[in-house]
C-alpha cells in the first residue's frame, strides 16, 4: 500500500447516479498496485481503512427540461458527424451543433463506437425534419434518455427523503 502512485492520503471518489457502476475511484495512477495490495490484504486478513473525498454529482432536472424544450438531441457515431451526416446537413442547408456526450454516459471501449450528440433546434423547420428522419431511422434520442434520468433522479430523491 506504500506505492507512491496510490496516494492513499488524498484519495478522490465520484458518484454518478446515472453510470453503470455509480461509484468511481478517480485514480491518477497506480490502480494495478492498489489491486495487488487489496488482494494481499484480503489474503492476509488485514483491514486497511481507506478515506478520501467523495464528490456526488447529480442531475439538474430543470436544465434537462429547458434543453429538451429548445433542442432535439440525437446520439450519432462520431465518424458520421464529420462525414456523411455533415455532408447531408450541408447539402440540406440545415444548421446543427455537435458535442461530446456527458462524462460516464457512454462507454466507447465497451461498445466499440464513439458517439457524439447532434443538436437540432426545435422550431426550425429543417432541423425538425432531420430530427424526424433520425427518429424514424432508430438513432437514440438523447433527450428521452435525459428525461428518463430526470425521472429516476426525482424518484431517488423522493425515496431518500423521510
Amino acid at each position: 500500500m506504500g506505492h507512491w502512485e496510490l496516494r492513499l492520503d488524498r484519495m478522490r471518489f465520484a458518484e454518478y447516479p446515472w453510470a453503470e457502476r455509480r461509484l468511481y475511484w478517480l485514480n491518477d495512477g497506480g490502480s494495478h498496485h492498489f489491486g495487488a495490495a487489496l488482494y494481499q490484504a484480503c489474503r492476509l486478513g488485514i483491514t486497511v481503512p481507506l478515506t478520501g473525498r467523495l464528490c456526488r454529482y447529480s442531475v439538474n432536472v430543470p436544465m434537462i427540461t429547458a434543453l429538451r424544450q429548445k433542442w432535439h438531441l440525437y446520439a450519432i457515431p462520431a465518424d458520421e458527424i464529420f462525414g456523411s451526416f455533415f455532408d447531408a446537413m450541408n447539402a440540406f442547408e440545415c444548421p446543427f451543433g455537435h458535442s461530446e456526450l456527458p462524462r460516464n454516459m457512454h462507454d466507447t471501449e465497451k461498445t466499440g463506437v464513439a458517439l457524439r450528440l447532434a443538436w437540432l433546434e426545435r422550431g426550425h423547420p429543417r432541423a425538425s425534419a432531420v430530427a424526424d428522419v433520425l427518429s424514424a431511422a432508430g438513432f437514440p434520442d438523447f433527450g428521452k434518455q435525459l428525461n428518463l434520468l430526470s425521472i429516476q433522479t426525482a424518484e431517488t430523491i423522493s425515496l431518500e427523503r423521510p
